[in-house]
């Protein structure tokens, strides 16, 4: 769930596989989540449910390598 430009919720995801102010990416099943900013950081993080706060600039998906 995207709300506006500043917070993210991703159910089901499996791994923080890269975390910093400006970048994070998600494995989310076979896929990357890569989303991109400022100020992000990590509200919240739970098995099954992380929720990523920041001024958010971009949302993309990649195939995971």
């Amino acid at each position: 769930y995207l709300t506006g430009n500043h917070s993210i919720r991703v159910c089901n995801y499996r791994s923080v596989a890269e975390y910093s102010t400006e970048y994070i990416r998600l494995i989310v099943g076979k896929k990357n989540l890569e989303i991109c900013g400022n100020h992000l950081l990590i509200d919240s993080l739970r098995k099954d449910e992380i929720i990523i706060v920041g001024n958010i600039l971009n949302i993309s998906f990649d195939v995971v390598r």
